[in-house]
């Protein structure tokens, strides 16, 4: 047996040592014992005839892969996982536009603005659509995007009972979420988005105390939405798991935090979720000198989500923890063969950064998906054939990051904020271990050698929501993933 190359360890003032495996996602904490024996395998001086601690500690590290066989190449065997997640036929994961209109005017918005909607006549195409591809798979999965979806609220609802109608006659699953600005989020349309749409996380969009927000995504006509939005949540709150994702710039970088207080004034303390996502310069937004030199690179941003679990844990907010990697072989929407973005005319798109995007449409709902060089740059997309990844303790947790960013990189790969910030993380773990052990409920001892706080690929929570890694937009809350895949079984 030999070590891992992709373990990491951090030795606390205690005499534990943290430790967190890349390729598992295993993070424990490991006693003096626990360390001694694990130094004692990996120099082959561990002998044969065992005690029954050693036997036990030998187990855990087998399986939680901070020892493998000395015969394992480890990059091969990341390469297979990571066809095997790509060509996945089991999941057809929808990211449906109703309408590529909007009401707002965000200062940092990538969309090409049009005001597209469904007809009837596409809506009935893509149930064709989803008919035909879903007869092998074992499940569907739908994310509603625009553009404001809920502009078009009656397709949602109608959508999504045909969809549910074709998973209960051919015996699959079916899990659907929501990304919307929050300002047509009222009470009736959670209710309905809940109990008739099967909606079952919703991301909105707050980016910081009420005259930063205000300022940065307005209506059309210049006023606020702060107000709306949080009157909306708090009636939305009642049916559905919201996830408020506040984007950060140099804009507002020092002063995001103080939503904070907003939304505990709110008394939404411990009905919402929130996380942090970076403003990119990215699609049409990439054109624009005001929002590109606003922008935060990977490494300020790392430095910010450290900073910012610090602060909510410590105020008792529920964060979704990203801090800690939890979904190994996550890979993007965009890499995976049977995931696309529906257009509100039917084109196909593999990431949504490309919408309105001809050049970059990769088939049509009516007549499928032609293999092409635009749909093979994002399948076909392969970091391990880079050595700055190839040789990166952290490429299981990234997979050369986002593909559209990658492929747009003069250099060809880009690092994401993994690579800036796990050691960081691992090192002042204890600030957060207890809010991540509250969060996962799933902490686990062997003896007194080894306190699992994750499992990683061995645990029962592992997310397994199609998302978008570059923005982490949706990953399911840890604990969340058994709800959210909702079976919709026939009699």
């Amino acid at each position: 047996m030999k070590a891992s190359k992709y373990n990491f360890f951090v030795e606390r003032r205690d005499g534990q040592t943290v430790v967190f495996n890349a390729a598992s996602a295993a993070l424990g904490l490991f006693s003096q014992e626990a360390w001694k024996i694990y130094n004692k395998i990996i120099s082959g001086t561990l002998l044969d005839n065992l005690s029954q601690r050693e036997k036990d500690i030998l187990k855990e590290l087998e399986m939680s892969q901070f020892i493998v066989p000395n015969d394992l190449n480890e990059l091969e065997a990341l390469r297979v996982q990571m066809n095997r997640r790509r060509f996945d036929s089991s999941v057809l994961g929808l990211t449906i536009m109703p309408t590529s209109a909007c009401n707002l005017n965000c200062r940092y918005c990538y969309e090409k603005t049009t005001e597209k909607c469904m007809t009837p006549e596409t809506k009935n195409i893509l149930v064709d659509f989803v008919k035909e591809n879903i007869e092998s798979a074992k499940r569907l999965d739908v994310t509603w995007y625009g553009g404001e979806p809920l502009l078009e609220k009656e397709t949602i609802y109608e959508l999504s009972q045909r969809f549910q109608e074709i998973c209960k006659e051919l015996n699959c699953s079916y899990s659907s979420g929501i990304i919307t600005n929050g300002t047509l989020l009222d009470g009736e349309t959670a209710r309905r988005l809940s109990t008739e749409c099967m909606v079952t996380f919703c991301q909105v969009t707050l980016d910081g105390p009420r005259e930063v927000h205000n300022a940065r995504r307005p209506f059309k006509d210049g006023k606020g939405t702060f107000d709306k939005i949080l009157t909306n949540i708090k009636e939305a709150s009642r049916y559905l798991k919201i996830n408020i994702r506040i984007n950060i710039d140099k804009e507002n970088e020092n002063n995001y935090l103080d939503i904070l207080d907003e939304l505990e004034n709110a008394q939404l303390k411990d009905k919402v979720d929130i996380h942090i996502g970076m403003v990119e310069p990215i699609g049409s937004a990439k054109v624009c000198a005001d929002t590109t030199s606003k922008c935060l690179d990977d490494e300020k941003m790392a430095e910010y989500q450290t900073q910012f679990y610090a602060s909510t844990t410590q105020k008792g907010f529920s964060a979704q923890f990203y801090l800690v990697p939890a979904n190994v072989f996550g890979l993007c929407a965009a890499e995976i063969d049977k995931a696309f973005v529906v257009e509100p005319d039917g084109s196909l798109q593999k990431c949504w950064v490309t919408v309105g995007n001809e050049e970059e449409r990769v088939g049509h709902i009516k007549t499928g998906v032609p293999v092409s060089p635009q749909l093979l740059k994002w399948i076909s997309f392969d970091p391990i054939s880079y050595k700055e990844c190839s040789n990166c303790k952290v490429l299981p947790l990234c997979f050369g990051n986002c593909v559209y960013r990658s492929l747009d990189n003069i250099n060809g790969h880009h690092c994401g904020m993994w690579k800036y910030k796990l050691e960081t993380v691992l090192k002042s773990i204890e600030k957060f271990q207890l809010a991540l052990e509250k969060s996962m409920e799933e902490s686990r001892f062997v003896g007194k050698d080894i306190q699992w706080i994750y499992e990683g690929v061995r645990s029962k929570k592992r997310c397994c929501t199609i998302v978008c890694v570059r923005c982490t937009s949706l990953s399911c809350t840890l604990g969340q993933c058994k709800p959210v895949c909702k079976a919709v079984k026939s009699n």
